[in-house]
């Protein structure tokens, strides 16, 4: 999702102008940019056809440290940020607020890099991955990796029960191409049974006619700003990885290392828990996540000739009942594969300070956004 620009603007003032100035048609305009520091907008000087702002002024602080989100918000100094659920009590203890998104923002799950399909120009016959392997030794270390996972502690302990479970990585029932079968079968099939785990690994050395070879692959740890838990859980899931005798190498990197490596399709040997921003549709996250390089696609989770067969099945036709059961396969598809770890859909929540801000109500999608649509609390 990206925001919508002038060209002629573009084409005149180039990326260096719209980084000094943005242009726009909200009910906002910009006034100043400090890199790294903050954004300051202001009211339109006219009667906006969408609406009128109750704030004069609007300014987005980047702030990278929750603790000194914090303190801020102790110190009058800002009246709305985000928090980790674990500062959140100080600031409730001093009269604060915390708000919902209208829908969750966030999916927590964890993948299994290198699954590229043999004719992927990224497919390498020499790295060894159980996960990756073909056929059923792959679907079982996969299915091993989820049983091996307690995602009811998980929830209730790092998470404080927050979230929804999900079934199927990106697949919500408030969205098209959902099967509620997924829900109903979830703990049958994914459910936290450990010595099953180890089960499913042997019959996988079984089948592969020998040991599996984990020397290539190791977890990777790393902090997300979606979700400051992100680092405990992932750390937990190599816990649990390690009780069944799946003990990778443990490293911790900045996104910006996946950014790298999702571009170079170098994502082989990596397995790692992510929470992603949320999309609005599930074709989207098809295209982004699941739909190999040939199809478009710049991740690359868990290629396979199936989905990209599907992906454009689904961009030819606009019949919703088509797309719907196109969906609704893919679906199908992942979770019958245990194509990815699913574990969690989060809404976001935002604190703030009710003396100032009666209101805030937003999807959170990409925040900051719906600023506009804050009610102040004295005008």
């Amino acid at each position: 999702m990206f925001g919508v620009l002038s060209k002629a603007y573009f084409d005149a003032e180039g990326q260096e102008g719209v980084n000094r100035k943005m242009v726009g048609t909200g009910p906002y305009q910009f006034v100043e940019r400090v890199s790294g520091a903050y954004v300051l907008h202001e009211r339109v000087p006219y009667e906006h056809w969408r609406i009128s702002p109750d704030f004069d002024e609007i300014q987005i602080l980047f702030v990278k440290e929750p603790s000194t989100r914090l303190a801020m918000l102790l110190a009058n100094e800002v009246d709305l940020s985000v928090l980790p659920f674990g500062l959140q009590q100080p600031a409730l203890d001093a009269g604060l607020e915390v708000v919902q998104t209208t829908i969750p923002t966030t999916v927590v799950y964890t993948e299994f890099g290198g699954n590229y399909k043999p004719t992927s120009e990224y497919f390498d016959p020499n790295i060894v991955l159980p996960w990756a392997a073909p056929g059923e030794v792959g679907r079982k270390v996969r299915e091993a990796l989820n049983r091996a996972v307690n995602r009811d502690e998980l929830q209730n302990t790092i998470l404080g029960g927050r979230g929804e479970r999900m079934v199927v990585t990106f697949w919500l029932p408030t969205l098209p191409g959902w099967n509620p079968e997924w829900a109903e079968t979830f703990e049958e099939k994914y459910g936290y049974d450990p010595e099953r785990a180890k089960e499913l690994l042997k019959e996988a050395e079984e089948l592969n006619g020998g040991p599996l070879d984990w020397s290539e692959s190791y977890f990777l740890i790393t902090p997300r700003q979606e979700l400051s838990e992100l680092e405990d859980i992932g750390e937990a899931i190599h816990g649990y990885w390690r009780e069944i005798g799946v003990d990778l190498r443990l490293e911790q990197r900045e996104f910006a290392f996946f950014r790298e490596a999702f571009l170079a399709g170098k994502i082989h040997g990596i397995a790692w828990t992510d929470a992603t921003p949320f999309r609005e549709t599930a074709q989207e996250m098809i295209r982004v996540v699941y739909a190999s390089k040939s199809q478009g696609g710049p991740v690359n989770f868990f290629e396979s000739e199936f989905i990209d067969q599907k992906y454009q099945e689904l961009i030819s036709t606009v019949d919703l009942d088509t797309r719907d059961r196109i969906l609704r396969e893919v679906g199908q598809n992942l979770f019958d594969e245990y194509a990815t770890l699913p574990m969690f859909s989060i809404s976001s929540e935002f604190v703030l300070n009710p003396a100032v801000v009666a209101e805030y109500r937003t999807s959170g999608i990409l925040p900051p956004r719906h600023l506009e649509y804050i009610k102040a609390a004295r005008k």
